[in-house]
């Protein structure tokens, strides 16, 4: 695998974004609801606890709604722009043009989840939180945030315009965050 291919796609992607308002929607929109609602909406302060629990609570039902906006354009932008069969024409295998486009929204989302970290480090200086547990939860919820943008991306490929693209994974997203609940889990698990 050429690693050279991978990168070129990675850095124009994470270029496009940044060029762009959607990072900065994303990642304005992200980190304002999950702090918004962990802190206010979800009486983080009244439960007495040192954890992040709350604002893990809420990250399969925005990653749900969000994630599928930076999946939208990956692959739907292009064949409405024309430029697919362009980016095809070059010497790149399709699993570096796959590779390097998920890698750039993924470090996307990273740099989101990282810049939540001063919850964590205020989190710090009001108790004494378990730093391993909520070190779990950001990889956890990074690795969540993958599968769900798998997945956009992967219906992205099917669409021909961002809006069928983002519908679509919205809709699986939501059958996946619905299915995972745990009484519905516990409907479920006597009869496996």
């Amino acid at each position: 695998m050429r690693h050279q291919g991978i990168y070129a796609v990675y850095l124009r992607e994470l270029a496009l974004y940044f060029y762009s308002p959607l990072a900065y929607i994303f990642m304005g929109a992200f980190l304002a609801l999950s702090t918004g609602i962990s802190f206010y909406g979800l009486d983080f302060y009244q439960r007495q606890q040192a954890d992040l629990l709350p604002f893990f609570n809420l990250h399969p039902w925005l990653y749900t709604i969000l994630v599928p906006a930076l999946g939208m354009r990956l692959w739907a932008e292009e064949k409405a722009s024309q430029s697919l069969k362009l980016i095809l024409s070059l010497n790149l295998k399709n699993h570096e043009l796959i590779l390097g486009k998920f890698l750039a929204a993924w470090s996307l989302i990273g740099l989101t989840l990282i810049f939540s970290c001063p919850m964590w480090i205020s989190l710090a200086y009001l108790g004494e939180p378990d730093h391993q547990v909520i070190f779990s939860s950001y990889l956890g919820s990074w690795l969540l945030a993958g599968i769900y943008l798998s997945m956009a991306q992967a219906l992205s490929l099917l669409a021909r315009h961002q809006i069928n693209a983002w519908l679509l994974a919205l809709i699986t997203g939501l059958l996946i965050s619905l299915l995972s609940l745990e009484h519905l889990l516990d409907f479920i698990l006597p009869w496996v």
